[in-house]
């Protein structure tokens, strides 16, 4: 009897419970859209691609080359091959040379960390031939590295990796060629920038670029990066994209070069995220019809959505980037040992 009067008294209890009237929680929390009436939307997403054109190992690069023509026998020491630091792991790294130290020049720069380099070029054949000169070089840089002046100021700092490579071919009538770089870490100091460029301030990335000219055009990007000081528009710090844009050289009959695969965001400095977004957003998706969705005509537009709510639609002639996509010379690749003190 008393386990039945226990198993009634929680029913009761459940159902007058169940019964009782919702806590009144207020109306629902109106997302917040911010003031973009005076963001020229195109020229902001232009400004997001020619950024990240610029964010290649060849940043790095550049002041580590800075750094290296200032070192002095014995500040920094200099290794063959990796540095004597057992934090570092790097692949196959027998190859390459290093330098690891904490010291101070007799001119007064002082260097702290290491920095570990690669390099390798080959060529053949002529360019002045039907089947012309085949060239092909990689660089890669992996640092935890600061180099500063005299007054303390920073001159170069690079923490992370970076590599890139170069394909081309030229010969009578024909060029091609293939350069992709993938940077991943922060680049600061005004050796990398040579005063140069639209980030002096640095950055830190994870970013992949892959462009090819001649023959055919074509460019990927894939990644993010973070401006440390510098804003895009005034207002953006941060970028996010998955791009794939095709030209008109080397088309095919069913590719579309008005507008990009995929989508390419912007992040003000309230954390606030403005995505553009294409489709179809992949070439894989591309191969699907969307015969009912005019977002996915090849017309140049995207559709813009602002913290997630959709906003409407915003058209981007992103063509005029080929013509603006730069790569490295081959002779930028070479650092030979006798270039050493």
């Amino acid at each position: 009897m008393i386990a039945l009067f226990l198993l009634w008294a929680c029913a009761t209890s459940s159902s007058t419970d169940a019964e009782a009237p919702p806590e009144d929680r207020g109306p629902a929390d109106v997302l917040e859209i911010p003031d973009v009436s005076g963001v020229d939307f195109v020229e902001a997403y232009l400004a997001a691609m020619r950024l990240n054109l610029e964010v290649t190992a060849s940043r790095p690069w550049g002041g580590h080359l800075a750094s290296i023509d200032d070192v002095e026998p014995g500040c920094p020491d200099l290794y063959v091959g990796p540095p004597p630091n057992d934090d570092v792991m790097i692949d196959d790294a027998s190859r390459g040379l290093s330098w690891y130290d904490t010291c101070s020049t007799t001119a007064g720069l002082a260097y702290d960390g290491f920095s570990y380099w690669e390099t390798d070029v080959s060529s053949a054949g002529q360019p002045d031939t039907v089947e012309g000169e085949t060239t092909s070089a990689t660089r890669m840089l992996v640092s935890d590295a600061a180099v500063r002046d005299t007054d303390t100021s920073l001159r170069w700092e690079f923490d992370g990796e970076a590599a890139d490579s170069i394909y081309q071919v030229e010969a009578t009538g024909y060029s091609h060629w293939v350069y992709s770089t993938l940077v991943t870490g922060t680049v600061s100091g005004p050796d990398s920038f040579d005063g140069s460029g639209t980030t002096p301030g640095g950055y830190r990335t994870d970013l992949y670029l892959y462009a090819t000219g001649g023959d055919v055009d074509e460019l990927e990007a894939r990644g993010n990066t973070y401006l440390f000081f510098d804003r895009l528009a005034d207002r953006f710090d941060s970028t996010a994209m998955d791009f794939t844009l095709i030209g008109q050289r080397g088309a095919g009959p069913t590719d579309c070069t008005l507008e990009p695969y995929g989508w390419i965001g912007l992040r003000d400095e309230n954390a606030y995220w403005y995505d553009l977004v294409f489709l179809p957003t992949d070439l894989l998706d591309a191969q699907e019809p969307y015969p009912n969705d005019p977002l996915s005509e090849c017309d140049g537009c995207g559709t813009l959505y602002i913290r997630g709510v959709e906003q409407g639609e915003i058209c981007v002639d992103f063509s005029v980037l080929f013509a603006e996509i730069t790569r490295p010379t081959v002779a930028e690749f070479v650092l030979p040992l006798h270039s050493l003190p």
